[in-house]
């Protein structure tokens, strides 16, 4: 199957740097996106949005929100409805959702409305904070290294759980909350995945997935089972497991990318797409059709194929020192996002399924669509 590749993309400059992007749920039925941004004197959280008249990306200034310099730099960033009272409020009505932003200097701004914002020092360096999709009083903050997650409920300014890996990771760690079971937590450290509850404090678990080469990204999927996460990882590689299994080894890998991918994520209402973000300087879309809606009418033309990968040699040979035998399910789409920089994070749209943005280290915020024919066949 041929992929398609995007000159198109709507693109803007946000500020020197770039750390971390996320959808933003609100009224308007708008695709908008927080993004985390700064330069040598100050950290802020930006929102964009995509002009119904212009089709040009543009920032919404009234919204932006300031961290502190004393503060660092923004590791990342999210987004969560939480409903009357707690929402921004922008010129046009938007009432965007609660943002939380967390820095690597182990500081935690929660943004609400004027008067109502908190800020908390944490006990680490933070390098993931994440809403609770079921409680938005709840923010899951893991420490960079990945040694310890803590659940924090911010409203009530007071941690409701934790849990300690033990030892020290050397890689920034990323985590995601289960959308179909409440409580369940997934996050990396280095080449491991675990998946805990939220409920329980605990330093007694062992990872999900194992891996020697160490995981950048994971995510679960969407579907009422959530059975399913996605991985991206440092072999240049996206990967999706079933947690049902348990057996180390992935139901499928998507091989394309030339660096290491940074962001891999389920499309949040049809899973049959992924996408992913890459040092590669290029974001890419995925065809899955064995966690979608529809079969694919491709599968008879899968073609499997070596893929050495080491994102620090030329020479093809695997991190993991193995030859992998990978099936390719459909590299889609792949939008270059920066040509000197690389893209260090990527998202959906919560309010529009076949809109994606990402960033660069350089401060470029790009977005895309998912192309029209792929569209037309999920939907015909």
């Amino acid at each position: 199957m041929s992929s398609s590749s995007s000159s198109s993309a709507q693109r803007i400059v946000c500020g020197d740097e770039a750390y971390a992007i996320c959808s933003v749920p609100n009224g308007l039925n708008e695709s908008l996106f927080a993004v985390a941004c700064g330069s040598s004197s100050s950290s802020n959280v930006k929102i964009f949005y995509v002009d119904a008249q212009t089709h040009r990306l543009k920032e919404k200034t009234e919204l932006m929100r300031s961290v502190p310099s004393s503060s660092g730099k923004i590791a990342d960033v999210d987004c969560c409805g939480k409903g009357p009272g707690h929402d921004l409020e922008s010129d046009d009505g938007a009432n965007i959702s609660i943002m939380a932003a967390c820095t690597r200097e182990g500081d935690v701004s929660v943004f609400q409305k004027e008067g109502k914002n908190v800020s908390k020092k944490g006990k680490g360096q933070y390098s993931s904070c994440k809403f609770d999709p079921n409680d938005g009083r709840v923010l899951a903050m893991v420490t960079i290294g990945g040694d310890s997650v803590c659940f924090y409920d911010h409203e009530n300014d007071k941690e409701v759980g934790s849990f300690i890996t033990g030892g020290s990771g050397k890689k920034n760690s990323k985590g995601d909350w289960s959308k179909a079971n409440q409580n369940e937590f997934a996050f990396t450290k280095d080449g491991n995945v675990f998946v805990v509850d939220s409920r329980v404090n605990s330093s007694n678990s062992k990872p999900m997935v194992s891996q020697t080469s160490s995981f950048r990204d994971v995510a679960f999927s969407a579907n009422e089972e959530g059975r399913y996460i996605i991985t991206a990882s440092e072999d240049w590689l996206v990967k999706t497991w079933d947690m049902r299994k348990n057996d180390g080894t992935p139901v499928k890998c998507f091989a394309g990318h030339k660096g290491s991918v940074t962001k891999a994520r389920f499309n949040p209402v049809y899973e049959s797409i992924c996408l992913s973000s890459s040092l590669d300087g290029t974001a890419k879309l995925w065809r899955d059709s064995d966690l979608g809606r529809l079969p694919d009418d491709d599968d008879s033309g899968r073609r499997s194929k070596k893929a050495n990968v080491d994102e620090n040699s030329n020479n093809n040979n695997n991190s993991e020192g193995i030859s992998l035998e990978l099936t390719t399910y459909g590299n889609l789409h792949t939008t270059p996002i920066g040509s000197f920089s690389p893209v260090v994070d990527a998202c959906w749209s919560s309010n529009d399924p076949w809109v994606f943005s990402a960033i660069t280290m350089d401060g470029t915020v790009a977005l895309d669509v998912v192309p029209r024919s792929e569209k037309y066949r999920i939907l015909l």
